[in-house]
């Protein structure tokens, strides 16, 4: 299970057993997730969504809850979460991951998700987040001497120009950069797949499986699991600004082998370990 912060709302990618626990040891209220995204239906990915949820309703949870996921995963959840002839106690909202009728699985204010085929030994779906666009950052000192404040200052961050009394306001005249958008695709499990770099170009952070040395490539294939050495070569052909690898194999003593694997192709990558948080920071762009 993973978690992605975008300003104030959370996004949940895959919920295992006992996410729901460790989300207990994080400063991430339950509450506040907005959107649970599921790659496919293998216990070890939405397990723990049952027991997430059931905190939720205790915890009084009121807002919708988006959950996009292979489409028969509701009726596992109903059953599993919903007394018979009851409704749950805040409205849960679904969604196809297969659903190739719109552009986007999902979308608020502040991003857009889209879905796209893995190769799984089932059919799995994985994910790319698209930040939009942040609002423009202002000449401060030039909105104090003009004396501009509130409604008009909201209209020239969105671009718009302002006419106030009669006075015109250009946003042009006020602009002075902005923070780039970022990005974040979510790809496991799969096998190697070299075509998803045109899908994936440019991301800021990719999150990808690596369950196997190279050296045991053989059983990546007959498992239909990826390597590390594969996952930051995609990294590399996909131009990631940053890697996160996981879903390492219990077979390895130790994971710096597949850390160091991985970055021989993409020398930015690190460890998906429970609890630990990647940065990505704002980089912001002069006019």
């Amino acid at each position: 299970a993973n978690v992605l912060q975008v300003r104030n709302n959370y996004y949940l990618f895959d919920a295992g057993e006992g996410v729901q626990r460790s989300l207990m040891f994080t400063a991430i209220k339950p509450t506040r997730i907005v959107a649970v995204f599921i790659t496919h239906l293998h216990g070890d990915h939405y397990f723990g969504l049952f027991g997430l949820l059931t905190s939720m309703a205790l915890h009084g949870r009121k807002l919708p809850l988006t959950i996009v996921a292979p489409k028969s995963l509701r009726s596992i959840v109903e059953a599993c979460v919903c007394d018979e002839g009851t409704s749950f106690p805040f409205q849960l909202l679904w969604v196809d991951s297969f659903d190739s009728t719109s552009e986007y699985v999902y979308e608020d204010n502040n991003v857009a998700v889209r879905s796209f085929d893995l190769e799984h030994r089932i059919p799995t779906r994985g994910y790319l987040l698209a930040e939009k666009e942040h609002p423009y950052n202002l000449d401060g000192d030039r909105l104090q001497s003009d004396g501009l404040r509130g409604a008009i200052v909201g209209q020239l961050k969105l671009g718009h120009d302002v006419i106030e009394d009669g006075q015109q306001y250009l946003a042009k005249d006020y602009i002075v950069g902005r923070n780039i958008a970022r990005s974040f695709a979510y790809c496991t499990d799969t096998i190697y797949l070299e075509q998803l770099a045109a899908v994936l170009k440019d991301v800021t952070l990719l999150y990808h499986e690596a369950t196997f040395l190279d050296a045991d490539k053989a059983s990546a294939i007959r498992t239909k699991h990826t390597t590390a050495l594969e996952a930051g070569r995609l990294a590399r052909l996909s131009n990631a600004k940053q890697l996160v690898i996981s879903h390492f194999s219990a077979r390895y003593e130790s994971l710096e082998v597949l850390l160091k694997e991985a970055q021989q192709e993409q020398k930015n990558t690190f460890l998906a370990k429970e609890g630990a948080v990647f940065e990505v920071p704002l980089i912001k762009e002069v006019f």
